[in-house]
Formats: C-alpha cells, sequence, structure tokens
C-alpha cells in the first residue's frame, strides 16, 4: 500500500460547509482558486452565511451521538448552502458550466447502455438493471452524510502511509476551500510542521496546473481549472500526481513530463 488518495472528498463536514458562501461568490479568488466567475452576488452570499452556524452547530450535535442531528443537518445545510446555487443551473460539480442534465448534471446514456446490456452483463456475470444513481440508497445513506471522517487519518499517517487529498478548484459541491481548510485544521504530531509549508507550483509538462503542500508523508493538491471529476477535466495531471504518489516522489520533486 502506497498511499491514500482523497479527491473532493467529504472529510469533515463541519469545517467544509463553512466555505460554501465563499466559493458560491467568487470560488476563493482572494486565495488563489482559479475560477473565472462566481455563481451568486453579495445578498445572496450573506443569506447563505448566516445559514453557516445553524449548519455547523446541527453537524457538531450529529459527531457528538445525535442522530436527529444527522438528519436535521443533512437538510438545514444543503437547503440553506447548496440550493442557492443549485437554483443558477450552474452544475454543482463544474462552476464553469450549466447542469446539462439533472440530477447528475453530466449525460450518462453511454455507460448505462452499456452496462445494461445482455452481451456485457452476461459476459461479467449480473442480471440486473445499472443505474447511475440509485437515490433510494442515497436516501439510506443520508444520515452518515455529515459524519465527521478526518480522525481516522493521524493514525495512518503514523503509520508511514502517505495521504493525499486533492481538489479540483472549480467544483462547488466538496469544494476546494473546505477541503484546504480541513487539512489545514487537522491534529496531528506534524500539523505545524504542515501548516508552516508552502504551497508550491505543482507543474506537468513545464506548465503551471496547481499548487502542492507537503510535509512529512500528508499533502494537499489544488488542481486549476478541474471540477469533481478531476481525471476527466484534467487527465494528465491526474495521470502525474498518482504515478508520482504510487513512486514515492510527491513533494519531493515537480513532475516536468507526463506519458499518456
Amino acid at each position: 500500500m502506497k498511499g491514500v488518495g482523497i479527491g473532493n472528498g467529504m472529510t469533515n463536514p463541519e469545517i467544509q460547509y463553512q466555505w460554501y458562501p465563499r466559493m458560491a461568490y467568487d470560488g476563493g479568488k482572494a486565495e488563489g482558486g482559479s475560477l473565472k466567475k462566481g455563481a451568486v452576488g453579495i445578498i445572496k452570499k450573506g443569506l447563505m452565511d448566516a445559514v453557516v452556524p445553524i449548519c455547523t452547530h446541527e453537524i457538531h450535535s450529529c459527531n457528538a451521538g445525535s442522530n436527529s442531528s444527522c438528519q436535521t443537518a443533512y437538510i438545514a445545510c444543503n437547503v440553506g448552502l447548496t440550493t442557492p446555487y443549485s437554483s443558477t443551473g450552474l452544475n454543482p460539480y463544474d462552476m464553469r458550466i450549466k447542469c446539462a442534465k439533472p440530477p447528475l448534471c453530466y449525460d450518462f446514456d453511454i455507460p448505462t447502455a452499456y452496462l445494461n446490456s445482455a452481451r456485457v452483463q452476461a459476459a461479467i456475470g449480473v442480471n440486473a438493471t445499472w443505474a447511475s444513481c440509485n437515490m433510494d440508497v442515497n436516501k439510506g445513506f443520508m444520515e452518515d452524510f455529515m459524519h465527521n471522517y478526518h480522525l481516522k487519518i493521524p493514525a495512518l499517517l503514523a503509520d508511514g502511509i502517505e495521504v493525499l487529498a486533492y481538489a479540483g478548484d472549480v467544483d462547488y459541491i466538496c469544494n476546494w476551500l473546505g477541503n484546504k481548510k480541513w487539512v489545514l485544521d487537522l491534529e496531528w504530531p506534524n500539523k505545524a510542521a504542515f501548516n508552516a509549508a508552502e504551497d508550491k507550483a505543482y507543474n506537468v509538462a513545464d506548465k503551471q496546473v496547481g499548487r502542492l503542500r507537503s510535509s512529512n508523508g500528508f499533502h494537499f493538491l489544488q488542481i486549476y481549472q478541474a471540477g469533481h471529476l478531476v481525471p476527466m477535466d484534467q487527465p494528465e495531471t491526474a495521470l502525474a500526481f498518482v504515478n508520482e504518489m504510487i513512486g514515492g516522489k510527491l513533494g519531493k520533486s515537480a513532475p516536468s513530463d507526463v506519458v499518456v
């Protein structure tokens, strides 16, 4: 096992949900985001800001053991902090484009037809209907959604397993601002060293494609002009950091070329 990668994840919602208003407003431009234009104006951002304390209070209660708060948080946080964005018609997984085909905003007709073809199902030994998203199953995990999972990471780092949290910086739903804030907040023995580390240019084929912060086996990579689906939006960059992670070179040298 070479390491663990968390791509545009929802890992510590109590921190991450605090950054939805800023992301919706300007994509974190002041902190180095690459989004050209925000989705909401200052008034709507203010309304979203007012929801944050309610949202994070319920998330905190959820993680303290209140199952009812887990449900309340799911509803309050998503209605108050994702609905204002979705009302714009933009794709929550890529703030640069419109939502082309609700609810997932991408056209999955081709893989759906492929995986439901009799030939493919016979080859893989299944007899079922494949769907890109089952909302009934999704609802079954509602109470798990607001749980904090970041507490499992320090033990991995202590065992010498490298951890990479990477984020395409035009994703809204698990945005890079919230992801960067939770990695900086993480309590672990080398927190001070990680937080003092520099955000260095991350280059692929002699072009800066993001920023990388690394210390003691922990990494945060912001990837420019990529949404929730980083390998789809920036495949060369995704290949580069996966290869570096596997090779134990991430944060030790910048890739200068990529072989696809």
